[in-house]
């Protein structure tokens, strides 16, 4: 006699771990999820641990860091003087090559007109096209108003094209951002005139082709700020010499006119007493981000961070919807006695929709690099102790990250001199239980024959 038997089985399958009013338009809500084609790969391919990829016999003021927006191969920016010499200050790039898997050589880009001169503010951002165009733009001395300059390589850095100044009215390049549409918009700032001590207004640039940028010019004096790229619109947040609130420009790259709102912070930042309050935002950065919601549509917004230059605290700003809304200013970061906070930079965790901040802290002699995480929207934590990112003395840090990657690359003054890079991954800065679980699927039962 033959028998039969049906043995059921279930897969579970275990988941991984008074303030001033801007006459501009109010901004109108539009819908906020898009579906994308294609996902950022994985960067994690290209470098996990931390290395040195420039050194100079000069103080670095600056970096800056741009990565492929879907790619995630990076080029970085670098501004440096010797000492204080009569040497001008001097503009340099590097740049990732994805096919040799090896940075390209360091190179100046500030030459002739365009050099940077001794102003003490210039600055360099750099930014990675689809195509995959790097682009750099700086600022020019600011005593003559020599405007704001852009130079671009096809060939990882190899080859440069002559510098083109591309705005005036301006010397002081804050922040690039590009998007898989092949976009780019820069943000920066400047004075009314050649001459003048105070900033007066800020300059948004939208790259339309090889050296060319359309220029918008907005009556805000902006002392930092950053620009994010998020379902085709621009997200800048501009700090102001205020401590109380931050202003957010956007605009429809589609069409429309750039549009702002002031956003305060809620409650009272500093305690009676304190002798240190006459301090403003400063530092800010800026990630765009692609979350995934239940019904599988994607949604695009937008991380900000920055920090207070007298006291040790970091800030967080956070849009959902590519800036048709906004949540509230949180401190994520308070200043603490024997703290010193002065860089922040964001990221994203798109498994666990969790927002991320790496900062520089806490021994001014010996600064290295710290972490907290967040809920969008909702309350931050700080991880215990430092996290390990190679750093022994950083200085200024920046961070780049694809939309839907989940490692963020690094870059940081180390020692005054050099210039270190490496990815994180963002499941070493997120708790294993901020991880959902995978839900069970069942499967068909297999059909055993057993025979007498």
């Amino acid at each position: 006699m033959r028998c039969v038997l049906l043995l059921a089985a279930t897969v579970l399958l275990l988941g991984a771990c008074g303030s001033p009013t801007l006459a501009l338009p109010t901004p109108t809500r539009a819908p906020a999820v898009v579906r994308r084609a294609t996902p950022a790969r994985d960067t994690r391919q290209f470098l996990s641990r931390p290395a040195q990829i420039a050194s100079f016999p000069a103080q670095i003021y600056r970096v800056s860091i741009g990565v492929h927006p879907v790619n995630g191969w990076p080029a970085v920016g670098m501004l440096t003087r010797f000492g204080e010499s009569d040497t001008p200050i001097q503009v340099y790039a590097r740049v990732f090559d994805p096919q040799g898997q090896a940075w390209g050589p360091t190179l100046q880009l500030d030459t002739g007109d365009s050099s940077c001169g001794m102003d003490a503010n210039g600055t360099v951002v750099v930014g990675v096209l689809a195509d995959r165009t790097v682009v750099a733009v700086w600022g020019n001395d600011g005593s003559r108003d020599g405007g704001i300059w852009s130079s671009e390589t096809r060939d990882y850095g190899r080859t440069w094209s002559t510098p083109t100044r591309i705005a005036t009215g301006g010397n002081i390049v804050l922040s690039i951002a590009t998007d898989d549409a092949g976009r780019a918009v820069a943000l920066a700032t400047g004075y009314l005139r050649s001459g003048d001590t105070v900033l007066a207004r800020t300059l948004l640039m939208t790259r339309s082709g090889p050296g060319v940028w359309d220029v918008t010019l907005l009556a805000v004096p902006a002392i930092d700020g950053a620009v994010a790229l998020a379902d085709g619109r621009a997200v800048a947040l501009v700090a102001t010499k205020r401590d109380d609130a931050i202003v957010a420009v956007t605009r429809d790259l589609t069409g429309g006119s750039w549009q702002a709102q002031t956003i305060r912070v809620d409650g009272a930042l500093d305690a009676p007493g304190d002798e240190r309050a006459d301090g403003f935002f400063w530092h800010v950065n800026a990630v765009a981000f692609t979350r995934q919601l239940p019904d599988d549509t994607l949604q695009d917004g937008a991380l900000f961070t920055w920090t207070r230059r007298d006291r040790g605290d970091v800030y967080a700003l956070l849009t959902r919807d590519a800036g048709r809304s906004w949540g509230p200013i949180r401190r994520i970061v308070q200043d603490l006695p024997g703290r010193t906070v002065r860089y922040a930079a964001p990221g994203y965790d798109a498994s666990a929709d969790r927002a991320i901040a790496l900062w520089t802290c806490c021994d001014d002699a010996n600064p290295t690099h710290y972490a907290s995480w967040g809920t969008l929207g909702g309350a931050w934590r700080e991880l215990s102790g430092p996290i390990i990112s190679g750093a022994a003395r950083a200085g200024w840090t920046s961070s780049a990250q694809p939309p839907a990657s989940r490692a963020i690359w690094l870059v940081w003054v180390e020692n005054d001199s050099q210039v270190m890079v490496r990815t994180l991954e963002t499941n070493a800065l997120v708790p294993v239980g901020q991880y959902p679980a995978a839900t069970p699927e069942p499967t068909e039962a297999p059909v055993w024959e057993i025979v007498p």
